[in-house]
């Protein structure tokens, strides 16, 4: 089992479960998916759009 399966399983169940519901349970001003983006721009910052979308699974409508 690779890193990536244990990530999408992960991913899934958050998701299902509605365990990271930023509004009800964080109390965070940002979604998940834009707190995703921000940390991944902190931490490579000359990255483009093309890259996000491939490095987080994002839909490009996102």
């Amino acid at each position: 089992m690779t890193v990536e399966d244990i990530r999408a399983f992960n991913r899934f169940y958050t998701r299902a479960i509605g365990a990271l519901d930023y509004s009800r349970h964080l109390h965070a001003p940002y979604t998940l998916t834009e707190t995703r983006v921000l940390y991944e721009l902190a931490h490579a910052p000359r990255t483009d759009a093309a890259d996000l979308r491939a490095a987080l699974s994002l839909d490009s409508g996102t």
